[in-house]
């Protein structure tokens, strides 16, 4: 009661743990797809600047938190 926690990535076991862990999870298909994109530019375009990408991450509460 005295301790809140909790994760990142949101892993599958995280909903099954006696007490389910609240997680941010990342959009780990969107991840890829950037990344295989910025790849291909930079075969493309060898000299072109570094960019910098960001994608919306999301809570996943669950019982491992609560408020305050």
């Amino acid at each position: 009661q005295d301790v809140a926690l909790a994760g990142f990535d949101d892993i599958p076991l995280a909903q099954y743990l006696p007490v389910p862990l609240t997680t941010v999870a990342q959009p780990r298909t969107e991840i890829g797809k950037e990344a295989a994109r910025l790849m291909l530019d930079l075969i493309r375009s060898p000299d072109q600047e570094p960019r910098k990408i960001s994608l919306s991450v999301s809570l996943v509460v669950r019982s491992s938190t609560a408020a305050v």
